[in-house]
């Protein structure tokens, strides 16, 4: 870019740069020259026209631009006619070099006759402090001819993914070409919610059709071009596909688009031929879900279809042990500084779904969370009443001179809706069925509190008696006359404390009431597990265990659960031995709730 300005945050801006009209240039390699701090991403085009001969132009014309960005350039589309991309580059992706006798041949009696680098904006900071921006590629040519000519395919897809679902973005295309394409690299692209890009060479019809992997990568590492470990040659008459396995653990609804914001699924794939004729057209697209999978085309078998498509694969090409499965430049919400991947959670297969970290001075996300309200005892002769959305009782506050943030549950002295003692009770608006809950807490201390972490089903789906038939999960209580000891416990129709055999067990930890301690209740089809532990080991010490076993009455855990965060005062087991009136106020910290599933 020739000292470029961007004005807003997803600016496209465009810069030209024609080829030599005597002799063609031979392209082997592509090294870039930018940061992910500035830059989104960088895609270099081959254009017959390019869309506007201004030295620089807003090329942005699917993404968002406001009045200011539109004043400072032109607005123009990225070619005028005969758009190719040639390379992409995005997450500070390294050198790309092209193999043995591969080039891009531009120029002259190619229908390129300009190259045009787009560069979409992510961050605007050194713009306001007065700079300009620089970024772009370094080109390598040959001087000689080559033999073999490289070309790109793009998949991509329209679509749109559901709040707190697993989605998988689809596309497929027959290459019509009579042209023998060796595929020797592939890249992969989407934004925070992207998990796995996978590309395949679809050969065959019915029971004998072939799926034949090209390249499958997390999105999330580095977007450069990768190596294509086996030649699998494409020719007319095959099929290529891609799939984009997305989870979005947001509350609103994401589709397809231009912006940071939006997500995108793309799988680019270099290829070579011998000779001069690549492809006509390098796009493979498809209006994705809802109005597109592999199963809606007659076309493709998919019994066919590897196992490992939707799979994050191992490294290099997966997230290693240790590296958390999402993130990097797209993610949007903040997390701690200097995040740290928890010990056992972060393996590829383990997807975080659902989040609050509760970095900010103020109310609670009530996209989030919602509150339990009253005073009338909530079946355990409490003594609190529970407020709604009253920051008194429930904020969140960032630690002093830091931007990482914890919420606050305190229970407070003062008359309240007949009642002596107010407190809060939040509850997750999502649910979910099976998978890893775990919450960074410190518990208070004093004589009459019950603070609690747990989860209840979101409806009676065993019997009208929702509680005990329908189950309970108590991941962590703690009663404030023992204020080291945690308990976890399970309730049923057949195991509850209303019939004094509920499942339970507790242990003793040292430093609950003053250091952050992580809680994990660990859930799938036929075991619940709880353990208390720290950032480096959180399943240092196992709470308690119940298997599956009986019917319904003793395994109620098939259904949706949501999660609770409270503290009561007094009841029948929280006050059995008095309430210390003279404690008050009294909180809970909670430095962040993170939910995941086994995908």
């Amino acid at each position: 870019m020739p000292d470029a300005v961007a004005t807003h945050v997803d600016d496209y801006l465009c810069t030209s740069y024609e080829m030599d009209s005597d002799n063609p240039t031979y392209i082997t390699a592509f090294n870039p020259a930018a940061t992910s701090k500035d830059a989104h991403h960088i895609l270099l085009y081959g254009c017959t026209e390019p869309g506007s001969h201004q030295k620089i132009w807003n090329c942005g014309e699917m993404a968002y631009s406001n009045d200011s960005s539109k004043k400072s350039y032109e607005t123009g589309p990225t070619c005028a006619s005969g758009a190719t991309i040639i390379y992409a580059w995005a997450l500070d992706a390294d050198k790309t070099e092209l193999p043995k006798d591969v080039a891009f041949k531009v120029g002259v009696s190619t229908p390129i006759k300009y190259l045009v680098l787009q560069v979409h904006y992510a961050n605007i900071d050194k713009f306001k402090a007065g700079q300009s921006d620089r970024s772009g590629l370094i080109l390598t040519t040959s001087p000689v001819p080559l033999s073999k000519r490289a070309g790109v395919l793009l998949l991509v897809t329209d679509g749109a993914i559901a709040p707190y679902s697993l989605e998988v973005f689809e596309v497929a295309c027959e290459i019509k070409d009579d042209i023998v394409m060796h595929p020797f690299a592939f890249r992969t692209h989407a934004h925070k919610l992207g998990l796995v890009n996978s590309g395949y060479r679809v050969r065959g019809e019915g029971d004998d059709q072939e799926w034949t992997e090209i390249g499958r990568r997390s999105p999330q590492l580095p977007q450069m071009f990768y190596p294509i470990q086996s030649d699998v040659p494409i020719k007319q008459g095959d099929y290529v596909a891609a799939a984009c396995t997305m989870f979005n653990y947001q509350s609103h609804t994401v589709r397809i688009g231009a912006t940071g914001n939006d997500e995108m699924c793309n799988f680019y794939m270099m290829y070579w031929v011998d000779g001069d004729k690549i492809l006509e057209d390098g796009f493979c697209a498809s209006s994705g879900p809802p109005q597109y999978y592999f199963g809606y085309d007659r076309n493709l078998n998919v019994d066919k279809i590897p196992e490992n498509v939707f799979r994050i694969p191992p490294p290099p090409n997966g997230p290693a042990p240790g590296e958390p499965l999402q993130g990097g430049h797209h993610m949007t919400m903040q997390h701690k500084t200097n995040p740290r991947c928890i010990v056992a959670i972060c393996q590829a297969a383990w997807v975080r779904v659902w989040e609050d970290n509760f970095d900010w001075n103020g109310g609670v996300d009530l996209n989030k969370w919602d509150f339990d309200e009253g005073g009338h005892g909530w079946g355990n002769n409490e003594e609190q009443f529970y407020t709604r959305n009253r920051q008194e009782n429930a904020r969140c506050e960032l630690f002093p001179g830091s931007g990482n943030g914890r919420l606050i549950i305190e229970a407070r002295k003062e008359n309240y809706g007949n009642r002596r003692f107010t407190s809060a009770r939040l509850k997750s608006k999502a649910a979910w069925t099976y998978g890893r809950l775990q919450i960074r807490a410190k518990l208070p201390t004093g004589r009459g509190l019950w603070p609690a972490l747990w989860l209840l089903p979101r409806g009676s789906v065993y019997s009208a008696n929702y509680w005990p038939d329908n189950g309970e999960i108590d991941l962590m209580e703690q009663v404030g006359y023992d204020p080291l000891r945690i308990h976890s416990t399970v309730h049923t129709k057949a195991n509850n404390h209303m019939l004094g055999n509920h499942p339970s067990h507790s242990v003793i930890v040292g430093d609950a009431t003053s250091n952050f301690k992580i809680y994990t209740l660990d859930w799938n089809v036929d075991k619940i597990e709880m353990f208390v532990g720290d950032e480096g080991n959180p399943f240092q010490t196992r709470i308690f265990i119940w298997n599956k076993h009986g019917d319904w009455t003793t395994w109620p855990f098939d259904q949706p659960f949501f999660v609770i965060l409270n503290i009561a005062v007094g009841g029948f087991w929280g006050g059995s031995q008095g309430i210390d009136e003279n404690i008050f106020p009294r909180r809970m910290e909670i430095d962040w709730v993170y939910y995941y599933q086994w995908r």
